[in-house]
């Protein structure tokens, strides 16, 4: 009974109209691969879409790059909280390898360790998501049958 007022209060949210974020979530000259990569993560996990604007700063002669996301403004709202705790998560266990020697002290493996924790959160992320879908649809099933018995079917 819970999912089904949990699907309902999902479903009275989704009247809500798809737009997009006014503030970028990350913004830059260049981009960093792996907060893009976190970023597209997130968003996706949580029923948004991210896109990179580029913009033409003539007084530098320079490309600004802003990664923008688009949903709802509630799940918008959930991606900016989670990418941020994240992004912060990411970086001090990367801080906390090289300090334990776990990983050398160098960009490059720093940025490695990164990449590869983004790509492990991604692939819970989808599994997680994987795993509710298929909840919802034994819930949903549940509901139908209760229904059917109780109509006397």
């Amino acid at each position: 009974m819970a999912e089904v007022e949990v699907r309902k209060g999902r479903a009275a949210t989704s009247a809500e109209p798809i737009e997009t974020s006014a503030d970028s979530l990350l913004s830059g000259r260049r981009l960093v691969i792996w907060r893009t990569a976190l970023a597209n993560a997130v968003a996706n996990a949580n029923a948004c879409r991210v896109y990179i604007s580029h913009s033409n700063s003539s007084q530098h002669r320079s490309r600004n790059h802003e990664v923008k996301i688009i949903g709802r403004a509630s799940d918008i709202q959930i991606v900016r909280y989670f990418f941020g705790y994240l992004s912060i998560e990411i970086e001090r266990l990367c801080k906390k390898a090289q300090k334990k020697k776990e990983i050398s002290p160098g960009k490059t493996s720093a940025n490695n360790f990164k990449l590869g924790a983004t790509a492990a959160v991604a692939k819970r992320l989808k599994e997680s998501r994987q795993e509710m879908r298929s909840q919802a649809n034994k819930v949903a099933a549940l509901v139908y049958l209760n229904q059917a018995e109780a109509e006397g079917r």
